[in-house]
This record gives structure tokens, C-alpha cells and sequence, in this order.
């Protein structure tokens, strides 16, 4: 684990066959959903091996790294998509005072805790910004990173540092654990 960031790779979270399991059930909610964006869905209703795998292991992140979150509540879970020449930009997950309203006029809940689970190889990069700088690697299959919400990241081509370009599309699962906003 990173001290400054204090984000941690979880390696084989997923088998194969596990992944391409998950994936081939989104696969079946997409073409029964409508109104969705192409690349992101949610998947909050599946309640998955992969979602209670994950859970899991932010809950006890949270834990190790002390921090406040609700009962611990999912915010949310998607599933990303996306080709092999698409990439992220670096943003962050955390919403705090600023977060937009929900549905009924409440505040959105603080993101406090991050997961991305990659659900195939797909040679792409994931970077996070570090005291020391931006740490990257290509998430594998099973890779499970974990990371505050606070932690300014991204999903990159490897062309960017002079690696072969991804010929596969990307497939990754992500949630995240809600809280009260950090004092």
C-alpha cells in the first residue's frame, strides 16, 4: 500500500470465468435497458458474487484506512466499457459539499471510498497521482485497486509512455462507498 495516497492492488479478485460470467450478464441487462448511456450501466440490482467480492474488500480498505463511511452503504456500482483507442481522464470520485442534489433534493452522499475492478485484459493504464507523482500500471484481469475517493486518477493509453497501443476493449466494474462529508 501507497503511504501518501494509501491506494492498494488486490491481484485475482475475479477468475476468468467469473469475469466473463459478470460481463455476459450486463450484457443481457444492456440489451434490456433503455435510456442508459452506450458505455456505463448499473448494476446495483445484479447483487453479484463480483459486487459481494468488492464490497468486501472496501469495507475492510475503509476500515484499515479509518475512514468514516455510511453503515457501510454502496453509493453505486457500474459496469464501464468501453474501446481500445477510449480513454478517462483523470478526475475524481469524491463529492463532497459541492455534490449535485439527488432526485428528491437531498445532497448526492460523499464518495469516500473507491474500487475498479478490471474485467479483462485489455493492455490499457491505470494511473493515480501520488506525492511522488503518478504511479502507473496496467490493470489486469482480477486487479482490484482501491483508493480514496479523493485521489485524482485515470484510465490512459499506453501509447502515452511508449507501450504498444490495446487492441482489446476494456471492460471494468467499479463502486464506490458513501459517507459524511470529511471535517
Amino acid at each position: 500500500m501507497d503511504e501518501v495516497t494509501q491506494y492498494k492492488i488486490i491481484k485475482g479478485v475475479v477468475s476468468p470465468f467469473l469475469a466473463k460470467q459478470f460481463i455476459s450478464r450486463v450484457e443481457k441487462l444492456r440489451a434490456n435497458s433503455v435510456g442508459y448511456r452506450p458505455q456505463i450501466w448499473h448494476t446495483d440490482k445484479l447483487k453479484t458474487t463480483v459486487h459481494y467480492y468488492v464490497y468486501n474488500h472496501l469495507v475492510s480498505y475503509a476500515k484499515d484506512q479509518d475512514i468514516s463511511v455510511y453503515d457501510p452503504t454502496i453509493e453505486t456500482s457500474h459496469v464501464l466499457h468501453y474501446e481500445a483507442d477510449e480513454s478517462i481522464a483523470w478526475h475524481v470520485d469524491y463529492r463532497g459539499a459541492d455534490a449535485p442534489l439527488m432526485p428528491d433534493g437531498t445532497p448526492a452522499p460523499a464518495r469516500k471510498v473507491s474500487a475498479s475492478l478490471a474485467l479483462n485484459n485489455s493492455g490499457h493504464l491505470f494511473q493515480i497521482i501520488t506525492r511522488y507523482g503518478v504511479k502507473t500500471w496496467r490493470q489486469e484481469l482480477g486487479d482490484l485497486v482501491l483508493f480514496p475517493g479523493w485521489a485524482a486518477h485515470r484510465v490512459g493509453s499506453p501509447l502515452e509512455i511508449g507501450l504498444p497501443e490495446p487492441t482489446n476493449e476494456r471492460w471494468s466494474f467499479a463502486m464506490w462507498l458513501s459517507g459524511p462529508d470529511f471535517v
